[in-house]
């Protein structure tokens, strides 16, 4: 029993960082993205549906119960997520990440300002912090905010193609 639980709760505990990180692989073509999406989708199902059976084979009553809500609990945001994603993903309209500015400091960092039009005017922005470029539209990022920037930066605009000194002040 106690196996179970620690299986459960290190299995929960990946979910929860998913949920609160997100996915640290940027896809920027649309194909290769439904892909990942899909196999992504897939992988979260059958972890939720392994721990539902491992949740079953606790002895206690009680601990069962407690269990399965919790799992209920961390399944329900992911079940909305995947609704969400799979009304894009059979619509003819897919919303992508685009790069909107590039920044670069001095020390090699970049940050690269991305938009999205999710549908009609709804809009959504984003900033990420690259850890690696592979080019192709593929990349290791992970979710930054301008307070995270500090000193001088160089901001390349994509779409007009232009480069502007930027300094980002510490917030107090």
């Amino acid at each position: 029993m106690k196996r179970d639980l620690a299986i459960i709760l290190s299995i929960l505990a990946l979910l929860i960082a998913g949920l609160l990180i997100g996915s640290p692989i940027e896809v920027l073509n649309p194909i290769p993205h439904r892909i990942i999406t899909i196999v992504a989708g897939v992988l979260v199902l059958t972890l939720f549906v392994f721990l539902y059976r491992v949740a079953m084979k606790l002895k206690r009553n009680a601990t069962r119960r407690i269990a399965i809500v919790v799992i209920s609990i961390v399944a329900l945001p992911y079940f909305l997520i995947g609704l969400y994603t799979s009304l894009f993903m059979l619509s003819s309209y897919y919303p992508m990440w685009e790069d909107v500015a590039v920044y670069t400091n001095a020390e090699g960092e970049t940050v690269i300002s991305q938009f999205r039009r999710t549908s009609g005017s709804i809009y959504d922005y984003r900033n990420r912090k690259v850890l690696k470029d592979f080019g192709n539209g593929y990349r290791i990022s992970l979710d930054w905010t301008d307070s995270k920037m500090h000193g001088k930066w160089l901001e390349h605009n994509v779409a007009k193609g232009t480069e502007k000194a930027v300094n980002f002040k510490k917030e107090k």
